[in-house]
């Protein structure tokens, strides 16, 4: 919900000093376009700005003037309107760069000189009522995009959060989001609809909770291996094919493990044998139980011999 004030009903907010350059946003309504309503004084020693709704001036724009002598320094290309919320943001970046933007647009821009640091802010020292929401003040000059993505309808604390000074949602609470010091001259005021912000969105972070019993594991390994070598007498190729499982807590381990091995020999002298050896086994730490099964398979293929010249051969 946002918060109206007036002259009657006024707020300021004390800041950190703050020099050129610095920013200020916040979203405003009027209920009419036919008068001058001051939005925004800034505050410090010597010279300050306004921020100014100039309903009396021709086009209704936003116009953004020094505090001393209310000396032009901006205003907007285009006008205000009544009973809708609307965004507005000026910017300092220097003591002659200025710059006031209505909804993200409608820029004017100004070379006056201005030396001046900031600091306090007030809203509502007005003749008219204004209701306002989202204020904040930054201590860089935000550019084209920046004032753009404010009047879309993004939390100050979603543009430059780093150079942020200071901010009041003024949803319901009058109050400064990095604690300091803010005086309100009416503890209740009239409170209306919010405009719509589109705010960061929060970590979530979630805690498990933590088992009772003690967790389980499975591990599954399959491996195959494959060795082949050649001498003068031998020729042999060996396939071994692995399935390891184990479960176990960290202090209890069970493991079964099954290997299926597969050996084939071939011979210098044309014989040929295979081995098929299957091993499986299952232990705990002080008990070891082996079941090893093994079955050998062997080929032999002997020489031939024959008459070549009469072609008879005998097996």
């Amino acid at each position: 919900m946002a918060c109206e004030y007036s002259s009657a009903g006024s707020l300021s907010i004390t800041t950190p000093t703050t020099a050129a350059p610095v920013s200020c946003s916040f979203w405003f309504r009027v209920p009419d376009i036919t008068a001058n309503r001051l939005l925004l004084t800034a505050t410090n020693t010597t010279n300050a700005f306004e921020v100014l709704a100039a309903g009396a001036v021709g086009g209704d724009p936003l116009r953004v003037r020094r505090g001393s002598d209310a000396t032009l320094m901006a205003d907007t290309t285009g006008g205000f309107s009544a009973l809708t919320w609307q965004h507005a943001l000026v910017v300092s970046a220097s003591t002659t760069d200025h710059r006031i933007y209505l909804n993200g647009a409608s820029k004017g821009t100004g070379t006056t000189l201005q030396g001046f640091s900031v600091a306090g802010i007030n809203f509502g020292f007005t003749s008219g009522a204004v209701q306002y929401a989202e204020i904040a003040a930054w201590n860089v000059a935000l550019n084209d995009d920046e004032a753009l993505a404010l009047a879309a309808g993004y939390s100050p604390m979603a543009v430059r959060k780093n150079g942020v000074v200071f901010y009041m949602p003024l949803i319901r609470e009058q109050k400064e989001k990095r604690g300091l010091t803010v005086t309100v001259n009416t503890s209740s005021p009239t409170v209306y609809d919010h405009p719509r912000i589109l705010y960061p969105r929060k970590r979530l972070v979630m805690h498990a909770i933590p088992p009772v019993v003690v967790a389980r594991s499975a591990i599954n390994v399959l491996s195959l291996t494959q060795t082949g070598s050649l001498t003068e007498v031998l020729l042999g190729a060996t396939n071994n094919l692995l399935l390891a499982q184990s479960s176990y807590p960290p202090a209890r381990e069970v493991t079964a493990q099954s290997s299926l091995s597969l050996l084939q020999v071939e011979r210098y002298n044309n014989n040929a044998e295979s081995q098929l050896s299957l091993t499986q086994s299952a232990f705990l730490p002080e008990v070891v139980r082996s079941i090893s099964q093994t079955l050998r398979l062997r080929q032999l293929v002997r020489g031939r011999v024959g008459n070549i010249a009469s072609g008879r051969y005998r097996r």
